[in-house]
Parts: C-alpha cells; structure tokens; sequence
C-alpha cells in the first residue's frame, strides 16, 4: 500500500524508540507495506525498533494456525530477531503495549484503530495507518 500522503514529519536527531504490535509486523503481508520505512520517514530521525516478549508469544500462538494469518506469523517469528525484545510484563494484549509505553517511554506502533484512539488519549505517540495514510500522532517536534 502507497501511502497518498504523508502527515507529519519530524527532523530530529534524538533516537525514538517505537514499540511494534503484532499488527503492525504482520502489515507486510496483509497491507502490503513496509512499515520500517514509513516509520523512518515519518519521524526523519533515527529510530530503535522494540517488541515485547509478550508480542513474541502472541506471534507463537498465531503460527500454529494453519492460516495465512499463522503463515505470515511464522515469518515475522524469523525476522524478529532483528528488533531489540523486551521482557515480559504482566499484562496481556494491549494493556501491555500500554503499560510498556508508559514504563519505557517509547513510542507505539500499530494497525489497531482502538488502541490507537486509546494510545493518543493517554498523550503516547503512535505511528499508524488510517485508510490509506500512514500516519503518526502525539510525537512532539
């Protein structure tokens, strides 16, 4: 998916740190985009990409399936060793994306419309795609 615009664009040169759901590691497949680049492009600075041990087993869960949603998990799985992991925390779906945010001051992003609407009430900065505008919300320039 091409975005047809662009929103927001920041030129900083702190390193973001941006929290990834499982929705947006399986964006690739199901929306046919790449969300590290819009992410990067978006921001215009350097960015460290995290995800929680909690988002690992959720993909785990996901790639027993035998759907395209357990096949797309499974390559995500093989991938994701290229983003930095954290532990586990003692919630469960995005109740720990929250919590985690908050405890780590990053950045989240995410495919999922509810927690971004909840992710912006609570003034965490969230990349995400709106229809076909990739987007970020809440990121102070």
């Amino acid at each position: 998916m091409a975005p047809h615009r662009i929103r927001h664009h920041c030129d900083l040169n702190l390193v973001l740190k941006v929290l990834l759901d499982a929705s947006i590691l399986l964006a690739p497949f199901q929306l046919n985009i790449n969300f590290e680049e819009w992410i990067m492009k978006l921001y215009g600075g350097q960015i460290e990409f995290y995800i929680l041990e909690n988002t690992l087993e959720e993909l785990r869960r996901l790639s027993s399936r035998e759907t395209s949603v357990g096949k797309y998990a499974k390559t995500v799985l093989s991938y994701s060793s290229k983003f930095k992991v954290l532990p586990k925390i003692s919630y469960e779906g995005d109740e720990a994306l929250v919590k985690a945010a908050l405890r780590y001051g990053m950045a989240v992003a995410t495919c999922d419309q509810a927690l971004r609407k909840r992710l912006i009430k609570l003034k965490i900065p969230v990349f995400s795609i709106q229809g076909n505008i990739m987007r970020v919300d809440g990121l102070r320039c």
